[in-house]
């Protein structure tokens, strides 16, 4: 029988093991993180003494956290994040275009969140390692940023680029959040003032 990767896309069962990937990989990568530890033997160097990885994932795992903590700083804790958006859509059956253009998206989020942190923190402590708060990567941008404009301007564009992301990728509404904050707000007051003209009614 032919079988060929439009057949499978017809019949769903391509988007569903795409997905299933990605998800395990997002499953394995917050793993990776969450047990990072800088004494780890990694592919990238061997340390003798070391005879078993202490992350849960093991010396793929230990490789895997590195690299990303390397690339991305911090930010590197929202790359699961991405994958399990772009999995569950995958295994949802969304479109590739839709699945890899919110993909792009959120990659683009991602190097907005390490620019920023670079510019912010600098440097992290984690697992034993140092690491720039931002990575490779927003180390990189925030030098871009930082050679362009002063160190303010660098942080309040590094900024607005990420609100932008976070717009365009997740549909999220600072308007709308506001006005909502607004009216909690205004209710809380409202409801505060009734209790003092309580209170000053009571003592009378």
């Amino acid at each position: 029988m032919d079988v060929t990767f439009s057949k499978l896309r017809k019949q769903g069962w391509f988007d569903e093991v795409a997905g299933l990937l990605l998800l395990l990989f997002t499953a394995i990568t917050i793993g990776a993180l969450l047990s990072y530890r800088g004494s780890d033997a990694t592919w990238f160097q061997s340390q003798a003494e070391v005879h078993r990885a202490a992350n849960w994932i093991g010396r793929v795992g230990a490789t895997i956290a590195e690299l990303l903590l390397q690339l991305l700083g911090t930010a590197a804790f929202l790359l699961p994040v991405v994958l399990a958006v772009t999995g569950w859509n995958r295994f949802r059956g969304k479109s590739v275009a839709s699945s890899y253009g919110r993909l792009l998206g959120l990659l683009a989020l991602l190097a907005s969140l390490a620019t920023l942190l670079d510019l912010l923190y600098g440097s992290i402590r984690y697992g034993g390692e140092v690491f720039p708060a931002g990575g490779y990567v927003g180390n990189k941008l925030a030098g871009l940023l930082m050679a362009l404009m002063n160190p303010l301007g660098a942080i309040l564009t590094a900024a607005t680029l990420l609100a932008a992301t976070i717009v365009l990728t997740t549909r999220f509404s600072f308007a709308s959040a506001a006005e909502r904050l607004g009216e909690g707000m205004g209710g809380t007051l409202a409801a505060a003032r009734l209790c003092l003209d309580r209170l000053a009614a009571s003592a009378a």
